[in-house]
């Protein structure tokens, strides 16, 4: 276990706890439970493929034996999937003490939409997301007892203007600028639920801490979509400049293991620029919550138009 000595000295024995990770099967979400499951913790391994989910499984099992890791089914692009986790999730734990929203992807085709009139990136790891959040927050927060949500946002969403949510649905902007504004989005709910906005479909929130997340820059499987020949010379280039998976994903798991985190806490790698390095816990810019009220409030309308 590499950062061994930084997780025995930052993140709290986790034995008797439930954590959820989503997209646990690879990249961040995969460290994030090798380490939330080192610290004792057991995790729920919610991902879209069961097949993937399994060999991540066995692969930490045989480095931690004793692992308690359980594989659920969960894909963000599907709101009935989203209602079946959810539901067995109830009845699987009566409680939850972290969930970490690590589940999205990066750089489909630009045409691809989840919705009519709405893109794959921003449907997946946004809106996804906010159903999600919808659906599980009442469930956590009944319990009595403190709970964490981890949002994984980027450094990409320094990037991007705050749009409305009308302005971000389609597919006529790059798909760097669907990521970006995906993450940006997820800054604005982080933000509305750690203020303890009562907008639209999240109401009083006693029980549930609120923390978000960006890793930098780092080598994972996020350029799976690009050409064979842009994906090798692009994770070349991650792996000779920038952290790897196991230490971007410190940041993760300090907000969902740290003892003496708070509510609304925001934490980014102490590096240059913020690419790389271990977590530091910063001031959320001011900017990137301007309008995040209305923002969301419009996620809600646009949702209800969908129920219907």
């Amino acid at each position: 276990m590499r950062h061994q000595k930084y997780l025995n000295k930052n993140i709290a024995d986790l034995s008797g706890q439930i954590a959820v990770v989503t997209g646990a099967n690879s990249g961040l979400g995969f460290e994030v439970t090798r380490q939330l499951a080192y610290k004792g913790a057991t995790v729920v391994m919610a991902c879209r493929s069961q097949a993937k989910a399994e060999v991540a499984r066995e692969k930490i099992l045989r480095e931690l034996p004793s692992a308690q890791l359980e594989v659920m089914a969960y894909d963000q692009a599907d709101f009935r999937s989203i209602d079946r986790f959810v539901a067995a999730l109830k009845q699987l734990h009566p409680r939850i003490h972290v969930l970490v929203c690590n589940a999205g992807i990066f750089n489909p085709p630009r045409k691809t939409e989840l919705l009519p009139g709405l893109n794959l990136t921003l449907g997946t790891n946004f809106v996804g997301l906010y159903y999600l959040m919808r659906e599980i927050t009442p469930y956590l927060d009944q319990a009595g007892t403190p709970t964490r949500v981890i949002f994984v946002s980027s450094i990409a969403a320094y990037h991007v203007p705050g749009y409305r949510f009308d302005h971000v649905l389609g597919d006529n902007i790059s798909t760097y600028e669907q990521y970006a504004n995906s993450k940006l989005a997820i800054d604005r709910l982080f933000h509305v639920l750690a203020q303890g906005m009562n907008l639209f479909d999240f109401q009083d929130r006693k029980n549930v801490s609120f923390f978000l997340t960006h890793p930098g820059i780092t080598a994972t499987n996020i350029t799976h979509y690009f050409p064979r020949w842009l994906t090798r010379l692009a994770d070349f280039v991650l792996k000779v400049f920038v952290h790897m998976p196991e230490k971007a994903a410190l940041t993760i798991t300090r907000a969902a293991g740290a003892p003496y985190v708070f509510n609304g806490s925001y934490f980014v790698p102490r590096g240059l620029f913020e690419i790389s390095g271990l977590p530091k816990k910063r001031a959320f810019p001011k900017r990137m919550v301007k309008g995040s009220g209305q923002f969301i409030y419009d996620v809600g309308k646009y949702l209800e138009r969908i129920d219907r």
